[in-house]
């Protein structure tokens, strides 16, 4: 009878694990607990205090929590900043009133008077969608309840797998289990690092866009300054990231023209695809993963699994060549 070693049975152990996270769709809580686990880590080694490791842990916890915070509300506000302008709902009302106006302009007659006339029509024809799909706002709120519980939950866990005794000492039999799974933290952490590389590139793109080719062309466009912050914020988020700021920025855009919407839309499109070859070179050359796998592992993933399967793809791979290259060093995440 095969008898397979330690390293092959924690290997195909944690394989299991990680496509059982994608398939109960609980990817957010994995991601937040290995980020939870790598930033305690790295805070740890900054101010560790040999004579007082309880004080140096209690450190450490708050100021991973306060990251954890930072980001988020930094987040939230470059999002907020963008879709509610100034007066509140009304002034939402009157911003997109004037994105379809400018809309209306070039659009057929016979599809523009579909169009509602006035923010207060605007907001007739969202209050009458609201309550034709108010079982579909429902159940957009449970995920967004239950997105928000994942990711405290998994940063709970992670801070708690990170201040309590060794997992080695506990279990002595899943020492195997545990130092892949600590591999696979070391592999999220080289994947965040290039995915800061691609937001800094996408900024960077979109605002040679905003900020220097549409003045140039004599458009200017409205918030473009906060338009750039929240492509950085959201670049910091895969695929759902760069769908918020790319809404936001096309949303801004009908508010000057359709013509420049469409441009807008065209260049955006253009950089979406680069960010594919993005995040193969970035990613690629960070964790040592061949772009050609890692695009392949992409698309796989992603119809395995989804949009999910797509972000995970990236972290997952980089984690499984490390292991099959060769078990590297297990220092703080």
């Amino acid at each position: 009878m095969a008898t397979f070693s330690p390293r092959t049975v924690a290997l195909a152990a944690v394989c299991a694990a990680l496509l059982l996270v994608l398939w109960l769709h609980l990817l957010p809580a994995l991601l937040a607990g290995a980020a939870a686990y790598a930033v305690y880590g790295r805070i740890r080694a900054v101010v560790d205090m040999p004579r007082s490791p309880h004080l140096s842990a209690a450190a450490t916890v708050g100021l991973t929590l306060l990251v954890a915070v930072v980001a988020i509300a930094g987040a939230v506000e470059a999002v907020h900043a963008v879709w509610t302008p100034r007066g509140g709902l009304a002034g939402l009302m009157q911003f997109l009133a004037d994105a379809i106006d400018g809309l209306r302009a070039a659009l057929p007659p016979s599809m523009a008077q579909h169009l509602p006339e006035s923010a207060a029509d605007l907001q007739d024809m969202l209050s009458q969608w609201l309550r034709a799909n108010s079982h579909r706002v429902q159940r957009w709120s449970r995920y967004a309840l239950e997105f928000a519980a994942q990711v405290f939950v998994g940063t709970a866990v992670g801070l708690l797998f990170a201040v309590q005794r060794p997992l080695e000492q506990a279990l002595p039999d899943a020492a195997g289990v545990v130092q892949t799974l600590r591999r696979f933290v070391h592999a999220f952490a080289d994947v965040v690092a290039a995915q800061l590389r691609i937001a800094l590139a996408n900024t960077v793109l979109t605002a040679i866009y905003l900020l220097g080719v549409l003045p140039v062309a004599g458009v200017h466009l409205p918030a473009s300054r906060t338009l750039v912050v929240l492509t950085l914020f959201m670049g910091m988020v895969p695929l759902v990231g760069n769908l918020i700021s790319n809404a936001a920025i096309l949303l801004v855009a009908l508010t000057v023209s359709p013509g420049v919407a469409i441009a807008a839309l065209v260049y955006l499109v253009a950089i979406h695809k680069l960010e594919y070859l993005l995040n193969a070179h970035f990613i690629g050359r960070r964790t040592q993963v061949p772009a050609g796998i890692l695009l392949s592992s992409m698309l796989v993933l992603q119809a395995a699994f989804g949009p999910a399967g797509l972000l995970a793809a990236p972290i997952y791979t980089a984690w499984l060549f490390g292991e099959l290259a060769g078990p590297r060093d297990d220092g703080p995440a």
